[in-house]
């Protein structure tokens, strides 16, 4: 009586265990939401290379003058995101070019073709500022500010042999600069956006991915040249846009610790300025980053 009464509280036993032993395997090989805000705050810091495209165009004395130039320089990525609760939080980002390299460029006329050569060395610095509101599922809204710093030193200018023609069919001479030319151009812009991290979901290891598209206008711009004390332009809701479409995956080695590829690609277009005789052709700037990054939650 003894033994089978053993026997029985045994299974009893058992069987009472193995539902929450099962159950805690099974929960152990889901991934793990976040249950408190502080694990979706992160800082970042990488490396990568940035390829731009910088182009000018005008249609100054009806010449249609377009010129053009590329660059691939190495940058620095950082930032941080902090969770104020569950459902916002707020971050600052930065992208900026460690040193410009000097690249070459070229004047081109519809009916006079290539009227001038130079070098130009490009240099980016972008901060953005934005607040974030979780949706759901890593899903997610931002909107805020991104002060952008565009700055090229052209030097090395040349004629080409239709350089005088050029300059005689509106009467004037065709005076090359002396020295180096510096501009810079500086934009505050109102962005908003949308997109997607998964980190935000769990906190397990595995594979990490991320997307998002932004989208802005610019509030406020300041253009500065050194060629012959040009003055410095600025202009308040200035015409053009900045767009950027980022995505990227990596390891979630912990909850704390991930390393990621991120490829990004923003545009930005802005208009013509003009004061008096001073004329800031149109521009367009393209970048294309590619970097590594290490994301960290300590």
């Amino acid at each position: 009586m003894r033994s089978g009464f053993y026997r029985l509280t045994f299974l009893a036993v058992s069987a009472a265990l193995s539902f929450p032993i099962t159950s805690l395997a099974s929960d152990l090989a889901k991934p793990r939401m976040h249950e408190e805000h502080e694990f979706m705050s992160f800082s970042y810091f990488g490396l990568g290379v940035d390829s731009m495209t910088y182009k000018e165009s005008t249609n100054a004395y009806g010449m249609g003058i377009n010129t053009r130039s590329t660059s691939s320089v190495p940058v620095q990525r950082s930032g941080a995101y902090t969770a104020i609760n569950d459902e916002w939080g707020f971050g600052i980002f930065t992208v900026s070019s460690l040193y410009g390299e000097d690249n070459p460029e070229s004047w081109k006329t519809k009916s006079f073709g290539t009227v001038q050569t130079n070098d130009v060395s490009l240099k980016r610095t972008d901060v953005t500022i934005t607040g974030v509101r979780q949706i759901d599922d890593g899903h997610y809204l931002s909107g805020g500010f991104n002060y952008s710093d565009f700055s090229f030193v052209r030097s090395n200018f040349k004629k080409t042999s239709t350089s005088d023609a050029l300059a005689n069919s509106v009467n004037a001479t065709f005076d090359l600069p002396q020295g180096a030319i510096s501009e810079e151009s500086v934009a505050l812009n109102l962005m908003l956006g949308y997109g997607y991290d998964d980190y935000f979901r769990f906190e397990n290891e595995g594979l990490r991915t991320f997307a998002s598209i932004q989208a802005g206008v610019p509030l406020f711009r300041r253009v500065s040249n050194t060629n012959n004390n040009n003055p410095t332009l600025t202009d308040f809701l200035a015409s053009g846009y900045k767009a950027q479409l980022a995505a990227g995956l990596g390891w979630q080695f912990s909850e704390k610790l991930s390393v990621n590829y991120i490829s990004e690609y923003s545009y930005t277009k802005l208009g013509e300025m003009q004061e008096a005789n001073v004329i800031m052709p149109e521009s367009t700037l393209t970048n294309w980053n590619n970097s590594i990054i290490a994301y960290w939650n300590f």
